[in-house]
């Protein structure tokens, strides 16, 4: 009877080990998953960041120069023109 109780134990502890550090490898596991998700987060949002600078800086450097740019300027140059014209009198 002894014998068996032996066998047993021997039989079940190493199994039952192997089920604890199963467990313990997931739960590691978890920390891995975890920084890899905040790693993923973080890149996202640098992305989204230079992504949204860059977009603009393309869209202000596509547009070029309008015509109503150069109306607006000519204007503004005639009111100087003007004022000063005035300021002499």
């Amino acid at each position: 009877m002894l014998y068996e109780l032996l066998g047993t134990y021997f039989d079940d502890v190493p199994r039952f080990q192997k089920e604890e550090w199963l467990w313990e490898y997931r739960r590691l596991a978890t920390y891995t998953d975890e920084a890899l998700e905040h790693s993923k987060y973080a890149a996202l949002m640098w992305q989204n960041l230079i992504d949204g600078v860059a977009h603009t800086l393309a869209d202000y450097h596509a547009s070029g120069v309008k015509p109503a740019d150069v109306a607006e300027f000519a204007k503004a140059a005639a009111l100087l023109y003007i004022g000063r014209g005035v300021n002499k009198k």
